[in-house]
């Protein structure tokens, strides 16, 4: 009988509840969940953040995961080079927009946020690096299924039951496919409120060579100032997607160690340039 380690167990376990978790967690809340004792917990969680998987808000001191987690999804190298191609869009895209901007991936039948800029404005909505969100409630998922088969799709909004997750969520087939045909014919998706009360979001696919959809740029919104400026952003992330899906072009046709602004440098850190300590609208308790 092979023996098991008890402590990768229980990181593992922290892990996969983390995934699953509804945003960011205290060392309290993880401990009592896991049925662990409180240091046990802080040690782990010491561990997991020296080496990236988790990372802690100075704030609220609540973890959540950090880049080296989100990167696991994706085979050797790619996220490196994804992130890396995708940076310069993403700044352009929250400079000209001043909202929390989301680079975000597919796993299964879930969008994976594997980089971010947060919003540096008193009031905003974020995710933490690594959040795990449903493919048909939000708009980096509509985003990301636009180019998937038809069957495949079937085969997703089966295994996600179309849990509804607020009263605006998308319940049925039949709503999904009229999204998902109003992406395909724009470009772009919209989320109004479908997974978080108060947050809302517009998305556009990031295309490789070949056209393949490789990831989703995605606009995080406070729904209190959405609607007045959502034409604005549909143009604005439009056009960063096509900024990025040209530059992951440019980098998957040449070694992406030799091609300038594709390397590791081009890595965002996660957070706003600007210093700001704002109140989140809908981040994750």
């Amino acid at each position: 009988m092979v023996r098991t380690l008890k402590s990768v167990d229980q990181a593992l376990a922290l892990m996969e509840y983390m995934a699953s978790a509804a945003g960011p967690q205290t060392v309290t809340g993880l401990s009592r969940e896991l049925g662990l004792a409180k240091a046990t917990v802080h040690r782990m969680l010491g561990t997991l953040r020296d080496r990236g998987y988790v990372i802690q808000d100075p704030v609220t001191a609540r973890y959540s995961f950090g880049l080296t987690a989100a990167q696991l999804v994706q085979p050797p190298g790619v996220a490196e080079t994804l992130t890396s191609a995708c940076s310069p869009a993403m700044r352009w895209l929250w400079q000209k927009t001043g909202e929390t901007v989301l680079l975000a991936v597919r796993e299964g039948d879930k969008a994976v946020v594997v980089e971010k800029l947060d919003s540096a404005r008193p009031v905003l909505s974020t995710y933490p690096l690594g959040r795990l969100m449903p493919l048909h409630v939000v708009s980096s998922g509509l985003a990301l299924l636009a180019d998937v088969p038809q069957e495949e799709v079937r085969a997703i909004l089966a295994a996600s039951g179309l849990s509804p997750y607020t009263p605006h969520s998308r319940v049925t087939e039949e709503a999904v496919w009229t999204e998902l045909r109003a992406v395909r014919r724009k470009g772009y998706a919209i989320n109004r409120e479908g997974f978080r009360d108060g947050v809302s979001g517009v998305a556009a696919p990031v295309h490789e060579a070949f056209g393949r959809v490789a990831a989703a740029i995605a606009v995080c919104v406070p729904s209190s100032r959405f609607e007045p400026e959502v034409d604005g952003l549909c143009v604005s992330v439009m056009d960063a997607a096509a900024r990025a899906s040209e530059r992951l072009q440019s980098c998957g046709r040449a070694v992406s160690a030799t091609v300038p602004g594709c390397g590791p440098a081009g890595r965002s850190t996660g957070r706003a340039p600007v210093a700001a300590l704002p109140s989140a609208i809908g981040a994750e308790e």
